[in-house]
């Protein structure tokens, strides 16, 4: 079996998960056109991707499909790789992560990549803009497939009694959040502006992994970052923001390229396994 690899986001070399999904089966019909996906056109899951897998099965030769992906979907898109790979031998998934703004420009830069997943609608459209599928002339058609929540990142066991948005403001705690300019961020903005408070000398992280890294490490005394995160690690706990400043994002993915083993890749993120891999780690349905 082909070993998927890992290139980008934060130097962070190939893992793979062990254990595997049953074989990719039925896809879900998953979401229709978020409303800031501006011009775009959402294929519902089942189109054109369903015969993507079923084009590979079987087939003889190396096959490599290159998958650009927002930093907060790395543990679970290993794992759909993994799985892709078994069900297909020959196939190999090379995945790239980092902050969807940092991959929208690779992309409008040209950089080679057969699928992107960003997570969030309005970053998807800005890498989009004016690309078309290699032959076919069409549009990419991106299909959000989860949703995400911004959540509070604690010390195992919460240790200071942090419980909720307020609590970041004491004096002496020490906060870190993404960058107002990707998905996390804008997110964390719109939370601390509902709640009316300003994190005054909270640090700023490129990506939400790199947000998420120094509470993990006991440097800061909270994070603010995706459910995900906290779900995939052993080092942290969460707090969920209250409904009135609640956050969440929709994540669409997209083939770049309209490739057999690009649709194959798509097809199996919005399969049932692919959801039940999405829902392991702390992501839900659209």
């Amino acid at each position: 079996m082909a070993s998927s690899r890992q290139t980008g986001g934060e130097g962070r070399g190939p893992r793979r998960r062990a254990g595997s999904h049953p074989a990719f089966v039925s896809v879900i019909a998953l979401a229709l056109c978020g409303t800031s996906l501006v011009g775009c056109t959402l294929g519902s899951a089942g189109s054109s991707t369903d015969q993507g897998l079923q084009g590979l099965q079987g087939a003889q030769g190396s096959r490599t499909v290159t998958v650009l992906a927002a930093a907060s979907l790395t543990d679970a898109f290993e794992s759909i790789a993994a799985d892709l790979e078994a069900a297909t031998p020959g196939t190999e998934v090379v995945l790239s992560f980092g902050s969807s703004s940092t991959l929208a420009l690779q992309v409008r830069a040209g950089a080679p990549a057969d699928v992107l997943a960003t997570a969030d609608p309005t970053t998807m459209a800005t890498a989009l803009d004016g690309l078309t599928l290699e032959g076919s002339g069409a549009a990419p058609s991106p299909v959000l497939f989860a949703r995400n929540d911004l959540v509070i990142a604690v010390a195992p066991g919460n240790p200071l009694g942090i419980t909720d948005l307020t609590d970041l403001a004491a004096d002496g705690l020490v906060v870190s959040r993404c960058a107002p300019a990707v998905p996390c961020g804008t997110l964390a903005d719109a939370a601390l502006a509902a709640a009316g408070i300003t994190l005054a000398g909270a640090s700023e992280a490129p990506d939400v992994k790199a947000a998420f890294a120094p509470l993990v490490a006991g440097q800061v005394d909270a994070a603010l970052v995706y459910r995900s995160d906290v779900v995939a690690s052993t080092g942290a706990d969460h707090v969920e923001l209250a409904p009135a400043v609640a956050q969440t994002t929709a994540y669409p993915i997209a083939s770049l390229t309209g490739s057999a083993v690009a649709d194959a890749f798509v097809e199996s993120v919005l399969s049932e396994a692919g959801a039940a891999t999405l829902a392991e780690h702390g992501l839900h349905a659209p």
